[in-house]
């Protein structure tokens, strides 16, 4: 009965860390060369055999700025959404807080160092800890 749930357990964890790694590289393919269905049949050929809970499948869906994937063995599933991969908004934020440390009167980058006073509580606003 250990020895069943232990692999139950591996067939599990492996099986999400397979849709994960299957999502990562059908959100970064750039080049839209490689069509889903590429990384699905990867997804799947990793995922097979499992140990215990039976022929894995997967199967991935875009939607607008959207990716979803869908993984099941047996009576396992899973079902994981994330945005998809784009580098303008990020080259956009990176750019919106280089900004805004720009503007700081002390000259900081905007970033909190911890040693910042408390702004929370009854005291928030007055300097008082």
């Amino acid at each position: 009965m250990t020895i069943k749930e232990a692999y139950t357990i591996h067939d599990e964890i492996t099986g999400s860390m397979i849709l994960e790694e299957a999502l990562e590289r059908a959100s970064y393919n750039r080049d839209e060369k490689k069509e889903d269905t590429y990384f699905t049949g990867q997804a799947e050929e990793q995922g097979n055999p499992r140990l215990w809970l039976g022929k894995y499948s997967a199967r991935l869906k875009r939607k607008t700025g959207k990716i979803s994937g869908y993984a099941s063995a047996g009576a396992w599933a899973l079902e994981i959404e994330r945005g998809a991969f784009r580098p303008e908004l990020f080259l956009r934020r990176t750019a919106a807080l280089t900004e805004m440390g720009n503007g700081q009167d002390d000259g900081g980058s905007g970033v909190q160092t911890g040693n910042e006073p408390e702004l929370y509580g009854p005291e928030a606003g007055t300097g008082k800890k």
